[in-house]
């Protein structure tokens, strides 16, 4: 409309772009007058965009006409005015008031679409960091390290990532509440800040990992530059606890990976790297500590919690033989630790009864022993795995969904072995059985039978395919009458009831004739082969003939 002009809060521009500057003046078809400062929707819509003593360029009230002031709304909030030079106001009201309506719908829109933007990038934002630290999520750090990588001269430089733990994130969520563990990430968060250059990547990816990737343009100052943070770093949470005042100490781990220039890795391959050293360095500290105490209970503890999380389990085989060929009939699994936890499997059971994770140990070892049968069917021969139990804690409804479901084919493959000593329920009975499908074939065996105080009430509840006799009443069974009683006896009702017997703990040659001689089915222990990581195919050739010559003779 000739001699219309736009008269726009410069706090409503503000909201819509950066051509807001104070007093510019569009012109144009409209002119755009500007107000001050900022402009918020949120604001009192009592105190609106005051036009009063504006004057509108080569306006002369005299000559030209009244003017008519129609406000503009976003929301409930006048932004501007519509302001129109007018001769007549009957015949131009109409006319006025449409496009006053036409401007208040494009501003709203406009204002809606911007606010929109806004909400996404604050959203996007939001998702790429963590809300308590400040920092990158792991998220973001892949996404801020995908970019970096991106760039060839970043590749071309030395970098070094390293993982910063709070070691006792759990213990203080779960003594001091979410209060408390929000503050150590805030501390450990703020240390980093400042104990760090300028020039590299801050991130927090997990609840209680940080990650801090440097990059350098020469080799030379790598060590100086992580040596420097870390001690800096460690200073500042070490002066932080003498002064906390808390019945806690924040205590943090730290690992490390350097990258020569030419790197072409990812940032989880790195983490992963950085996050091995950190264990490494976590599990030494703990050994010294182990050397100094007294009580080594803290520590077993520790060490256990550290083998659980990292899954750091590996798992001996011990050939389980026919008693009349001599051939590998099955293995036993038998759990062990890597080498840097130096735990024996006595102490990790102790251990995990006094933390109250037997359940733990009870999963990792179904899933660890069938994980690997299921990857290297072919390295056992296609032969059985017995894997001991931990009668009241077989899987829970979940996990052996899942373990059905993942390993049911070889299920058949399996032997569940349940100790004699420990009543197991009748359901986690009927579970166990149910695993191996319809055939149920050589599905249960009793272990350690012999040492228990219900021996054929077990029995006949179990209804296991094996028994296996302990190794006490094996050890010097050729000199030992009441042994030999004890081992023909159960023997004789074994083959009444369709058992199979195997010999444990067999260790000399003289054991082994004896045992075969009263009929066992199969024999396991030294004399007839170790545990070993990699499964034997047989055993060696002068005792299988050994126990050929035994049954001929």
């Amino acid at each position: 409309m000739s001699g219309s002009y736009l008269i726009i809060d410069n706090r409503f521009l503000a909201q819509l772009s950066d051509l807001s500057e104070e007093g510019r003046t569009y012109r144009g078809d409209y002119t755009i007058v500007t107000h001050s400062d900022s402009w918020d929707t949120e604001s009192d819509p009592c105190s609106p965009f005051n036009a009063d003593g504006i004057s509108l360029p080569d306006h002369d009230p005299k000559n030209s006409g009244m003017i008519v002031l129609n406000p503009i709304f976003v929301g409930k909030v006048i932004c501007g005015y519509y302001a129109a030079v007018i001769e007549n106001a009957c015949l131009s009201a109409h006319k006025v008031n449409r496009i006053t309506k036409a401007i208040n719908i494009s501003f709203n829109e406009m204002y809606n679409r911007q606010k929109q933007k806004t909400m996404s990038l604050i959203a996007e934002e939001a998702a790429y960091t963590n809300p308590i630290s400040g920092l990158a999520n792991l998220r973001g750090a892949c996404k801020w390290f995908t970019e970096f990588a991106s760039d060839e001269k970043n590749r071309s430089r030395p970098i070094s990532v390293s993982i910063y733990a709070i070691a006792k994130y759990k213990y203080i969520y779960e003594n001091y509440g979410i209060t408390e563990v929000e503050n150590a990430v805030k501390t450990v968060a703020d240390g980093l800040r400042s104990a760090n250059p300028d020039n590299c990547f801050l991130g927090q990816v997990s609840e209680n990992e940080f990650i801090i990737v440097n990059y350098y343009n020469s080799a030379e100052e790598i060590s100086k530059t992580i040596n420097s943070a870390t001690s800096n770093f460690f200073t500042l949470m070490s002066s932080f606890n003498s002064i906390n005042g808390k019945d806690y100490y924040i205590e943090v781990n730290c690992g490390c990976t350097v990258v020569d220039p030419g790197w072409n890795g990812t940032l989880s391959t790195f983490i992963k790297t950085a996050s091995g050293e950190l264990y490494m360095n976590k599990l030494n500290a703990s050994t010294e500590r182990k050397k100094n105490a007294e009580n080594t209970q803290e520590y077993d503890e520790e060490v256990f919690s550290l083998l659980i999380e990292q899954n750091l389990f590996r798992y001996c085989f011990q050939p389980i033989v026919d008693a009349k060929t001599g051939e590998i009939y099955a293995y036993e699994a038998l759990m062990r630790t890597d080498e840097s936890i130096h735990m024996t499997p006595f102490e990790i059971l102790n251990a995990a009864s006094q933390c109250g994770r037997l359940y733990d140990i009870e999963r990792a070892t179904l899933y660890n022993v069938m994980e690997h049968y299921a990857h290297t069917p072919e390295v056992f021969g296609r032969k059985k795995v017995f894997i001991n139990l931990i009668p009241g804690y077989f899987l829970n409804e979940a996990d052996y969904a899942i373990i059905g479901t993942k390993y049911g084919e070889y299920m058949d493959n399996f032997v569940f072995e349940i100790t004699e000593q420990n009543t197991l329920s009748d359901d986690e009975l009927d579970r166990i059985k149910k695993l191996g499908g319809d055939s149920r074939n050589n599905q249960v065996a009793v272990d350690d039978y012999g040492v228990g105080h219900s021996n054929i009430v077990n029995l006949l509840r179990y209804s296991p395919q094996i028994i296996k006799i302990d190794r006490f009443l094996i050890t010097d069974i050729d000199k030992d009458v009441n042994k030999q009683m004890f081992i023909k006896s159960t023997i004789e009702f074994a083959r009444l009831n369709s058992i199979k017997v195997l010999a444990e703990g067999v260790e000399t040659s003289e054991e082994m004739k004896t045992v075969i001689s009263f009929g066992v089915d199969y024999i396991q222990g030294y004399y007839t082969g170790r545990p070993v990581f990699d499964p034997i195919p047989e055993i060696d050739e002068s005792i299988r003939e050994e126990i050929i010559n035994c049954n001929n003779g």
